[in-house]
């Protein structure tokens, strides 16, 4: 039973610590599920800034997962900075959280502060349904010796399932 203060338990008082991070990983799934919705939409309308604006937050919240993990079970850190490291994909979900969230990005640890998002019109794409859009909206980064580009919705379920498969495999 929480323990009682007057008001609405948070979370911080009716969970154990060492399940704190659940709860931005349940945020993460929530801006996930939405990017699927906006996925769908997309095929027969470009995206909207609110749109773009909802992608970007996933990847936002999709990045904190780490830290909400690290904060809640210190023992995984090293772990938590070896799968990110390990994984190009979730150097470039850190990419996009922190390059739309600062002006300049200065660390060594983004792959490529200068990363892009850019929009392909493909008139084939349309095929014969005027419907669709034939916009794809991408994400291209450096790697140092090349560029990296993402579809920005596989990308998404990329470090989805990334997370997804960190916490099975940790037993979180």
């Amino acid at each position: 039973m929480p323990k009682w203060l007057g008001h609405v338990a948070t979370s911080s008082e009716s969970i154990p610590e060492t399940e704190h991070w659940k709860e931005q990983w349940d945020r993460a799934c929530r801006w996930y599920e939405r990017c699927k919705e906006i996925e769908i939409k997309s095929l027969e309308a470009d995206l909207s800034l609110d749109d773009q604006d909802i992608i970007i937050t996933f990847f936002q919240n999709c990045y904190h997962v780490q830290d909400w993990i690290i904060a809640s079970r210190k023992d995984l850190k090293s772990k938590i900075d070896e799968f990110v490291e390990a994984n190009f994909e979730m150097k470039a979900c850190r990419n996009i959280s922190d390059g739309f969230k600062h002006k300049q990005l200065t660390s060594k640890k983004h792959p490529d502060p200068d990363f892009n998002w850019y929009v392909i019109f493909d008139p084939l794409e349309m095929g014969s349904n005027p419907l669709r859009s034939g916009m794809t909206h991408r994400l291209a980064f450096s790697n140092g010796t090349a560029v990296e580009e993402f579809d920005v919705f596989n990308l998404a379920k990329t470090c989805q399932g990334l997370w997804e498969s960190f916490i099975k495999d940790n037993s979180l």
